[in-house]
């Protein structure tokens, strides 16, 4: 054997599926992020929207112009709206 002869070589082949996958991996997992936070961006919009509708039918109850009825359900999608933000911001 004389200097500069090849010794062995690597077969990176494997390696570079492995490398792909992971890209790909990544890829796949900034894609689920981005979704996430548009979720959560839109769960804010969706709760502020009613949070101000309720404020209105609270007014609207206080003076008799709606019923109990209609003010329980208010209250409800107020919190459905909540709830679904929090999920939302738990995944972003």
């Amino acid at each position: 054997m004389k200097a500069g002869d090849v010794l062995f070589a690597i077969d990176t082949v494997e390696l570079d599926a492995r490398r792909r996958i992971a890209e790909a991996a990544l890829a796949q997992t900034e894609a689920a992020i981005a979704v996430a936070k548009s979720q959560a961006s839109s769960a804010d919009d969706q709760v502020s929207f009613v949070e101000k509708e309720y404020k209105r039918i609270e007014g609207l109850a206080a003076t008799g112009a709606v019923t109990a009825r209609d003010l329980a359900s208010a209250e409800n999608l107020r919190t459905q709206a909540r709830n679904a933000r929090r999920t939302a911001a738990s995944r972003a």
